[in-house]
């Protein structure tokens, strides 16, 4: 009868969902009585760890046309990290007072569309409004850091680094609610029309939660009907991103030239350094395989694009040194004067490929080009200068990779067909089979969050026949499963470290 679980708008709540959290409804149980703990949800008995909690609207919500978008993240992505320890309390205390373990907003662009006409005619009890015929517009871009100590920041030029995302813009009273709400087009801009005199605030966000919000707002003032270009507003990411191809090397330069095409369906991951996955992906129909909102570790990640169709021609590599992209204003003639950019295509309005600090020569990769530019274009004297380089053929095509907030790297694998009669090696992992998805073990895969095994002897027999008629086995090889903590500090055949940093002695 009257005893309904309502929701916030008056309708009955779902409950009994299997698998999913049903925060508490509008009223109590009498269906009159405003409940305290509307919205809230409680997660009893879970295991110590780290979880990723989600809040997703109602599909009845969604089926009645409404649209809610998440405005809020811990660093990026739709999931809200919280991290739970043994007998973990009730609430969370970091710094400051106790609240909730996670806290998830979300915006209706309806709802504050709607307040429009009220705080124009007045009757808005919380803002009012005047001489409604203000306009304002404007371009989202990408804010880029520059490489410590430089503190200098600089917008990145065009949209193309959020392409991956679709930004929303909402304007209001500094201190209070918003009244305007609009998407921006394909290319990063937008416009709010019918707004009224006076100083507002502009907040920006986006579909993927990957543009850094967190009270940053830009202010704006609106008179006499006019309409404001606010230029480029350049909003921070909080993650990485690495964007990959893989393509048939014609030529086997480790660069794909004009009349050389992408493969396809060619395995791309990431991996942490235990071995473990971090993200899968497959090349689409031209070869590209990227990967955005990569956390930035401040350490090491592999990235691999083997195929065992293909065999490696080498790699075409291009990190983001920080500061003005290329493409953009830059250099001492810039008014004002900036940091040195480059010129090149693969990294226009992305990242920065004017090597800011040269890699002594007895630490670069052995066999590597050092390009002039980062496209590594025909007559180019590989002098150095750029972030771009070519690396001569890997076995298994895989290259360490870090990414810092907001910046883009890119990996091109040069492939070509094994020819008749070569072999193309075996490669293999030994896997920390922490858990088992399938009983049948024929079944079994890498499950993503199982590490390999490092320092495991692996040997290869060939087998025969024994005199009396039984399989007899010869060895043929033997090797050790790779260790990474072994390959960082272990030597080159100079006696070179195999990683370290400009200024790093060889002991």
């Amino acid at each position: 009868g009257s005893n309904q679980n309502l929701g916030f708008d008056g309708t009955p709540s779902p409950t009994g969902i299997t698998g999913t959290i049903v925060t508490c409804p509008k009223y109590e149980a009498d269906g009159k009585t405003l409940s305290p703990l509307a919205g809230q949800a409680v997660i009893p008995n879970l295991m110590p760890g780290r979880y990723g909690v989600v809040a997703t609207p109602g599909a009845d919500r969604i089926a009645r046309g409404e649209e809610w978008l998440q405005t809020n993240t811990l660093d990026g992505q739709k999931a809200h990290d919280s991290f739970l320890r043994v007998g973990e309390p009730s609430f969370f205390q970091e710094y400051g007072p106790a609240g909730y373990h996670v806290s998830i907003g979300f915006a209706n662009p309806a709802i504050i569309n709607a307040r429009q006409k009220y705080v124009c005619n007045g009757t808005d009890p919380n803002v009012t409004g005047s001489n409604c015929t203000n306009s304002v517009t404007g371009t989202v871009t990408t804010e880029r850091m520059s490489r410590t100590p430089d503190e200098r920041l600089y917008s990145s030029g065009d949209n193309r680094s959020f392409a991956f995302t679709q930004c929303y813009v909402s304007l209001g009273d500094a201190d209070g609610e918003d009244f305007a709400f609009t998407k921006c087009d394909s290319d990063g801009q937008f416009t709010l029309s019918g707004l009224p005199d006076g100083d507002w605030r502009i907040t920006i966000f986006d579909q993927w939660n990957d543009m850094l919000v967190d009270g940053l707002s830009t202010p704006v003032r609106l008179g006499g009907g006019a309409t404001t270009d606010l230029g480029q507003i350049a909003m921070n990411q909080w993650q990485a991103n690495i964007y990959t191809k893989s393509f048939l090397d014609l030529n086997n330069n480790g660069i794909q030239d004009a009349n050389e095409p992408g493969l396809s369906l060619v395995s791309t991951n990431i991996r942490f350094r235990d071995g473990s996955y971090s993200n899968f992906n497959n090349t689409d129909l031209q070869g590209n395989a990227g990967f955005n909102e990569i956390f930035p570790l401040f350490s090491w990640y592999v990235v691999e694009g083997y195929s065992t169709r293909y065999k490696s021609t080498g790699a075409h590599v291009v990190y983001d040194a920080g500061g003005p992209a290329d493409g953009t204003p830059c250099g001492p003639s810039a008014t004002p004067p900036t940091a040195r950019c480059g010129n090149s295509g693969i990294g226009a309005m992305m990242a920065n490929t004017a090597e800011q600090v040269s890699v002594p020569a007895n630490l670069r990769v052995p066999g590597a080009k050092y390009c002039d530019t980062a496209d590594c274009l025909p007559g180019d004297r590989f002098t150095g200068g750029s972030t771009g380089r070519i690396d001569p053929p890997f076995w298994f095509g895989t290259e360490g990779w870090q990414g810092f907030s907001g910046q883009n790297s890119f990996i091109e694998f040069g492939k070509k067909p094994y020819a008749a009669g070569e072999t193309g090696g075996i490669f293999g992992e030994v896997i920390y089979a922490s858990t088992r998805p399938f009983d049948d073990p024929t079944l079994l895969l890498h499950t993503s969050w199982t590490p390999d095994v490092p320092g495991v002897t692996v040997n290869l027999y060939k087998e025969g026949t024994a005199p009396d008629g039984s399989v007899s086995l010869t060895l043929i090889d033997t090797t050790k499963t790779s260790s990474w903590d072994d390959w960082a500090q272990g030597f080159r055949s100079d006696g070179m470290p195999n990683m370290n940093c400009p200024g790093q002695g060889a002991a």
